[in-house]
C-alpha cells in the first residue's frame, strides 16, 4: 500500500468491510455550516477536493448510497453521511472555487482531508499538485491527516501510484502531516473502503 506517515516511515493500510449507507441530513447539516462545524453527533468530518471531472461527487454518492450515480461538474457543496465500522463520517464535496472563497466556512474542524486526482489526465497533474499544496497553507487543515484518491483506476491510461505521487510532489508533504495515496475507482467502487479505512489509521 502507499500509505506514508509523518517523517517519511512507511505504513500499511487495511482493507475493509462493505460500507453501510445512512443517508445525511443535508438541510440540517447546511444550517449547522453557518454556526460551527464538528458538533457532538456529526462524526468524522471529511472535506474532499480536488480539480472538476475527478470523480469527488461519484466518489461521495458511490460511498454513502453504494451506486453508481452520473454527476455533472459541482457548483457549491454536496454533503453526505455514511457508516463505516460503526463509525459515522459526514463528507463534504465542493468545487475548489466554493470551498476557496469560503475557507473558513468549509474547512473549519476538518478531521480530514480526501483529494482526488484523474488518474487518466497527466495533463492536469501540474494543476493538482498546485492545488494539493496550496491546502498546506491553510490554517484550519494544519491538522488534518490526508488520503490522496488516484482516481479511475479502472480505465485505460490510468497512470501508477509512483508516478502520480511524483507528478503530485508527495515527497515535500509536511513531514508532520499523516498522508497516503490509494488506487480508487468512483464507477466500481475499488479502493473506497480502503479510503475510510485509512482516514480511521489516520485518526
Amino acid at each position: 500500500e502507499y500509505c506514508y506517515y509523518a517523517g517519511g516511515q512507511e505504513g500499511e493500510s487495511l482493507f475493509g468491510v462493505p460500507v453501510c449507507v445512512s443517508m445525511g441530513g443535508i438541510i440540517s447539516m447546511i444550517l449547522r455550516a453557518c454556526f460551527g462545524y464538528g458538533r457532538r453527533g456529526e462524526g468524522i468530518r471529511v472535506v474532499m477536493v480536488g480539480l472538476d471531472s475527478s470523480g469527488k461527487t461519484t466518489i461521495l454518492y458511490k460511498v454513502t448510497m453504494g451506486e453508481y450515480i452520473h454527476t455533472i461538474p459541482t457548483k457549491g457543496f454536496n454533503v453526505e453521511v455514511a457508516m463505516h465500522k460503526k463509525r459515522k463520517f459526514t463528507i463534504w464535496d465542493g468545487s475548489l472555487e466554493e470551498t476557496q472563497q469560503h475557507s473558513r466556512n468549509y474547512f473549519t474542524n476538518t478531521q480530514a482531508i480526501v483529494f482526488v486526482v484523474d488518474s487518466t489526465n497527466p495533463d492536469l497533474f501540474g494543476s493538482a499538485c498546485f492545488e494539493l499544496h496550496k491546502l498546506f497553507t491553510m490554517d484550519e487543515l494544519k491538522d488534518a491527516p490526508l488520503v490522496v484518491c488516484a482516481n479511475k483506476q479502472d480505465l485505460p491510461g490510468a497512470r501508477d501510484m509512483d508516478e502520480i505521487s511524483t507528478k503530485l510532489k508527495l515527497n515535500k508533504v509536511p513531514l508532520s502531516r499523516k498522508f497516503c495515496i490509494l488506487p480508487t475507482s468512483a464507477t466500481t467502487g475499488e479502493g473506497l473502503d480502503r479510503v475510510l479505512d485509512a482516514i480511521l489509521e489516520s485518526l
